[in-house]
């Protein structure tokens, strides 16, 4: 009886730390997803950029050497 209080307390211990990991997890895995976003949005950006398309006949230029 004794023994199997303490595996409930235990299991109950495991089982709240395990839903705070994961609601960590899930935290982070939104901040990365906001992050490459953001990431892909800037690419997008430059790759639009005036000075991106202006450029681009040095950068083949370059490849050629």
């Amino acid at each position: 009886e004794k023994e199997n209080k303490s595996l409930v307390s235990k299991n109950k211990k495991l089982k709240g730390n395990l839903e705070k990991e994961n609601e960590s997890l899930i935290a982070q895995n939104k901040e990365l997803r906001e992050d490459l976003e953001k990431s892909k949005n800037k690419n997008q950006e430059i790759l639009n950029s005036n000075s991106w398309k202006i450029t681009e006949p040095l950068r083949k230029l370059r490849r050629k050497f």
